[in-house]
């Protein structure tokens, strides 16, 4: 009875263990894939969005590092490319441009169609008055920016991605020539073509 009863549960120990080696080596978790790999990247993207009831056209690029296929930190930066005019001094062109740090998560890269999901941090600088955007002038009139989102990327090939996106950026303080007619946060759309280093 006694070499029975240690029969047993040495029996149900081995089964438990079994069972256990298996849900490991099953399990599934959001940020991992079967061929995890990194590489850098460069990636062209356009915004838009609404300045005074008009539509804004934000040009940029983002370029990085992708850290397992699933992680990436990176930089980006993009400006206001079309005309628009500010609130004061007479109605003077207004210009604007945003730079930061871009973190992105990426689940499930594998698949075709997936999820990402960014935070951009970071500042940015306007301008009222000028033929456009200069560096001297953006640099005197400055805040903090904070802008998360989320897109759909699609593996056009291995190396190639394409992800329309949406995202919301949020301003800390008054953007000169903006203070009666704009938000201190807005509704962004985006589309970005990434290309990964085939190295």
């Amino acid at each position: 009875m006694r070499r029975l009863l240690v029969l047993l549960a040495l029996l149900c120990l081995g089964t438990a263990q079994a069972k256990d080696q298996t849900w490991l080596n099953g399990e599934d978790t959001w940020l991992t894939t079967d061929h995890p790999e990194n590489a850098s990247y460069f990636a062209p993207t356009l915004r838009t969005s609404m300045i005074n009831d008009s539509l804004a056209v934000w040009p940029g690029a983002r370029i990085g590092w992708i850290v397992g296929s699933v992680l990436s930190i990176g930089f980006e930066g993009y400006l206001l490319a079309n005309e628009l005019h500010a609130d004061s001094p007479d109605t003077a062109r207004f210009s604007m441009a945003v730079a930061g740090v871009l973190f992105e998560a990426i689940p499930s890269p594998e698949k075709r169609t997936h999820l990402v999901f960014n935070m951009l941090i970071g500042g940015g600088g306007a301008q009222v008055g000028g033929g456009g955007p200069d560096l001297d002038s953006l640099g005197k009139n400055t805040f903090f920016v904070l802008e998360p989102g989320a897109a759909i990327e699609f593996n056009l090939t291995r190396q190639v991605r394409l992800s329309p996106g949406i995202s919301y950026l949020w301003i800390a303080g008054t953007v000169p020539g903006m203070e009666s007619k704009w938000k201190t946060s807005e509704t962004a759309f985006s589309l970005t073509l990434r290309f990964k280093d085939p190295s």
